[in-house]
Formats: C-alpha cells, sequence, structure tokens
C-alpha cells in the first residue's frame, strides 16, 4: 500500500520514501497515530529522552487539506518535517535544555539521534571543538604551520616558521596637529564691500593621533619573533619583548617594551587564510582570524618560557 511522505509528499511504499528517504507512517495496532520503523531516530524522543516520537496528521484552516509532525506525548516535543531535515518546533518545558539550545533548528535524523544519545549537534559539536583547539593553540600545545607564500627570512639558529602571511598592511599611530586663529579687534568700513580690520590675531592649535597605513608587506611569525617586510618599512619584534596582543577581526595590535606605541598588522578577511584543525579525527576549516594570531603568538612566547 502507498502512503503520502510526510517530507517531500511523495507516493512510495515500505519504511522509507524512495524519493527523499524519510520515514513513512504506518498505522499502529490500536489506530492511535503512527509508528515508526524500529531502530529509526525517533525511537527515542531527542528532548525527553524517553518515549518514542509518532507521525500525528492535523488538517490545515478549513480543512482542505492535512500536514503530519512528528510529536511526543511524553513530552509534548513537535518536529516538523523541513527539507529532508527536522524542525523543532515546540515543547512543553520551555526550560528544557534541548529546547534552549535547539529550538526552531533544522537537524538531519543523525543529528537528533546524537541528541538523543546525550551528544550534540554538528554545529554545536564544531563549535566545542574550535574552542578546545583554541585553547591548546593558545597553551602552545599545537602545531601550527601556515605558510601561505615562499619566506625569504633569514631565519637564527633554532628558529622554525611559523606563518607567513602576504599582503598584509603596517599600520602605524601619527600625531596630527591642527591649526585655529582666533581675530579680536573692529573692523571700519571704508567704501562698500571694504572693510579694514584692526586688532590682533592669536594663533594656537591642538594635536591628536590617528592610524595611517605605512607599508603593505609579508608578516612572519616564527617561534623567536614576528617580522614585517615591506618595499619601504622592515618591523622586527622579538616575542619575549610583547607586552600585549590586541586582537580584531582583520589583524591584530602589537605592543612591545621597546617601542611606545602600537604596531597594527592588518589584513585579515573571510576566507583569505583557510586554517585546517583536527579534534579527535574530526576535521575542519576556519578562517584565520585575529585572536587565532593572538593565541598564536602566545603559545609560542610560553613555550619560549618553559623550554
Amino acid at each position: 500500500m502507498k502512503v503520502k511522505c510526510p517530507n517531500c509528499g511523495y507516493q512510495s511504499e515500505g519504511n522509507f520514501c524512495r524519493k527523499c528517504g524519510s520515514p513513512l507512517p504506518r498505522p499502529s495496532s490500536t489506530g492511535e497515530g503512527t509508528s515508526i520503523p524500529e531502530g529509526h531516530w525517533t525511537a527515542k524522543c531527542p528532548v525527553c529522552k524517553s518515549g518514542p516520537l509518532k507521525w500525528v496528521s492535523k488538517k490545515v484552516l478549513f480543512g482542505l487539506g492535512t500536514f503530519q509532525t512528528l510529536e511526543c506525548h511524553n513530552c509534548g516535543a513537535v518536529f516538523r518535517p523541513e527539507k529532508g531535515k527536522f524542525k523543532l518546533i515546540s515543547v512543553k518545558d520551555k526550560t528544557n535544555s534541548v529546547w534552549q539550545d535547539y529550538k526552531n533548528q533544522s537537524l538531519t535524523e543523525k543529528e537528533w539521534k546524537n541528541i538523543a544519545s546525550g551528544g550534540v549537534s554538528f554545529a554545536k559539536q564544531r563549535q566545542l571543538d574550535f574552542e578546545r583547539w583554541m585553547v591548546l593553540l593558545k597553551e602552545g600545545l599545537v602545531n601550527f604551520e601556515v605558510l601561505f607564500s615562499p619566506s625569504s627570512l633569514l631565519l637564527g639558529p633554532g628558529e622554525k616558521l611559523q606563518a607567513v602571511l602576504p599582503n598584509i598592511t603596517l599600520w602605524e599611530p601619527r600625531s596630527i596637529r591642527r591649526s585655529t586663529g582666533i581675530y579680536g579687534g573692529p573692523s571700519i568700513r571704508i567704501m562698500k564691500g571694504v572693510y579694514l580690520r584692526l586688532g590682533t590675531f592669536s594663533a594656537g592649535g591642538e594635536s591628536h593621533e590617528e592610524l595611517r597605513a605605512i607599508d603593505q608587506g609579508t608578516l612572519t611569525i616564527t617561534n623567536k619573533r614576528i617580522v614585517f617586510s615591506g618595499p619601504t618599512r622592515t618591523v622586527d619584534l622579538s616575542l619575549n619583548k610583547i607586552i600585549s596582543i590586541e586582537p580584531y577581526v582583520d589583524g591584530i595590535a602589537v605592543r612591545t617594551s621597546n617601542r611606545q606605541k602600537a604596531q597594527y598588522f592588518v589584513g585579515l578577511s573571510p576566507g583569505k587564510y583557510p586554517i585546517e584543525f583536527t579534534v579527535e579525527n574530526r576535521k575542519y576549516t576556519e578562517s584565520l582570524s585575529g585572536l587565532m594570531l593572538k593565541y598564536l603568538i602566545e603559545g609560542l612566547a610560553k613555550k619560549q618560557i618553559f623550554f
């Protein structure tokens, strides 16, 4: 007997839809709701982790049609089929942790099965793995090499390349002075449109700092220093002289003990420098960010202290 797939609407036979692979509703022995094929993710509700989910048919406005949802009679969780995935749209207890984490999210069957078994979604697992990897990077426990271009830097004894990033702009603060003048005294009309001004003129000024692009070149990070090399400017910063690093979306600001002002290395953008990392055989790719550079440099500095 052919039944209508609740996900794509295709008329099919058996336990699963031949078009999209979603489970097909089967009449239960009691006639209430529908049963789920044995071993399927809906055998255990991801929200309460106890009762199974059942297909429930509901009429749309004016009874002109029906739609189906998966519902748990224990906790009231409602899942709606959505383009091959299932969206959690309602629960009775709004304080439930699963609802708080995944409300109105469309996840795959495998993800909901992971959650029902105490796991997390793919996106949350990625976030947890990335945070864990960043902690290891900050502690200097990650072998991190991102060489996006050849390096002409002469390395010293025991010095190793960690990152070579082309098309980075060096910015530095510059003092800008703005002059102002004040005139004091009367004006005497000599003829129409012509005045003679008497009195004095006093000049003054104020200064402020502005960030200005100094040069564009290659930023090289080794296990001992940070080196910027451009057509007109070279900067060589030893890791053991760094006081602080301020991360930004597109770069970092570095302060050292032998310089009064910070130097800014800018030029990162999403997708420009992809970084691959692995956590427990799970492989990911993230764009290099200012925070990632900060943690890399801090980890390298810690290695110098302890090793």
